[in-house]
Parts: C-alpha cells; structure tokens; sequence
C-alpha cells in the first residue's frame, strides 16, 4: 500500500488497494512488523516529501482499519523455516504466513518478495503490473 502514499511509477495500480482497505471492503491483516516497515519507508521518503506530509501518512496509515498480528515464537519459527525453505525474506515470511493461514491475497510491488513468494506457493499480486481489483 505504500505505492499509493509516495509517488511512484505504479502509484496509480496501489491507490484503489489503499481506498478499499479504507472504505472496509476488504477484510485486512498485517504482522506488526508493517508497522516498522511503513516507518522506514516515510523516514527514506523525508528527503523528497515536506515532513508534515509524511506525519500526516504516518498518521493515515496506523488509523486503517487493518487486523495486526504480533509475532509469537510459533510464527518466528514458522517465519523462518519458511526463510530457510524459500529464501523469502524474514520480514515478507510474516505476511506469506498470515496470508497462507487465512487464504489470503497478498498485493505487492517489491519484485523480489513477489518472486521468492511465486515460488513458495502464495496467492501473490504484482501492483507493478496491473491494479487493485
């Protein structure tokens, strides 16, 4: 969902994810570790974007009405055995394992976790190549 709060080249393929998850017509999970990750995005973003703008998404993205799940040592090891299976990064094995637990999609522009994702067998989108439908 990122795409759709910096401008991007597929910003426009990410914004109706982000105004679906907004307006509740999709039921939305992330492990907590979205958290940090949308914190490091804005914190990279601060160059280019006026600091109030990027407050601002700090403050949309953690009022979306999205299901976090924390990490327990049974997922942490479940994360990485699916690390150590299919070279999917540790942080992308929580949300294949949130998506594999509850038959979810998972929609993405970063290439290599979709790639690595492919291969392990997770109904996985490119936001790069089409939209949010």
């Amino acid at each position: 969902m990122t795409a759709a709060y910096f401008r991007e080249p597929w910003s426009a393929h990410a914004e109706p994810l982000l105004a679906t998850v907004r307006m509740r017509k999709v039921d939305t999970l992330m492990p907590m570790v979205g958290l940090t990750e949308i914190l490091n995005i804005c914190r990279r973003n601060m160059a280019e974007v006026w600091a109030g703008d990027v407050d601002a998404i700090v403050a949309d993205f953690i009022s979306l009405p999205v299901a976090w799940f924390e990490r327990s040592g049974a997922l942490v090891q479940r994360a990485w055995d699916l690390f150590r299976r299919h070279q999917i990064g540790t942080n992308d094995a929580f949300y294949c394992i949130l998506a594999g637990d509850w038959g979810a999609e998972i929609w993405s522009q970063d290439g290599n976790f979709i790639d690595q994702a492919l291969k392990s067998g997770i109904n996985m989108h490119d936001l790069r190549a089409k939209a949010f439908s």
